[in-house]
């Protein structure tokens, strides 16, 4: 997989279905090892990237504007923010907007995200991504609600009472498994 270069931090599980999807494809852990590599996935709710851009494309795009910008040093990306009293939103090739804001870590201190509203993303909660996640892999062909409850079970989320096409994890299912 993809690692993601300085200064940026991406989180692609928690942003990108593209990778996502390869992550599905070519998970070999344990089933019970999935919560694990979910740990990731916290917070709620989640912008998730939906368009065609890889994550080597994104993250090009948006250290090109760094540096174009000057904004590719710690100081001069923060002093900027500073400046503007907000996070800063990019725009790609795609029309997808990227908000960057600053970095919990020393060699990466521009976190980026997709913004809220961004054409190509769409808003989902976490544990419906990591149930989507996990589900995807453990499942042996469709997914239906017993195979969302064992994925639910290995991550140590609640079982569903319920599943419909319409709504919650059913009305994503497609996306995950395209």
């Amino acid at each position: 997989m993809y690692q993601i270069p300085e200064p940026l931090l991406f989180n692609p599980l928690k942003h990108h279905l593209g990778f996502i999807r390869q992550f599905i494809k070519h998970y070999s852990g344990d089933a019970s090892d999935i919560k694990y590599a979910l740990n990731s996935i916290a917070g709620s709710p989640v912008d998730l990237y939906c368009g065609s851009l890889s994550t080597l494309e994104i993250v090009t795009q948006l250290l090109d504007y760094l540096n174009v910008s000057l904004l590719d040093s710690k100081i001069s990306f923060i002093e900027y923010l500073n400046e503007i009293k907000s996070d800063l939103i990019v725009s790609l090739s795609d029309h997808s907007n990227w908000v960057l804001l600053p970095g919990n870590r020393p060699r990466r201190f521009v976190h980026i995200h997709p913004a809220r509203t961004s054409p190509h993303t769409i808003r989902i909660s976490s544990n419906t991504l990591k149930t989507l996640i996990a589900s995807c892999i453990t499942a042996q062909g469709s997914i239906g609600l017993s195979e969302i409850n064992h994925a639910r079970e290995l991550i140590g989320l609640p079982s569903l009472q319920k599943f419909t096409w319409k709504s919650g994890i059913g009305r994503y299912i497609d996306l995950f498994t395209a």
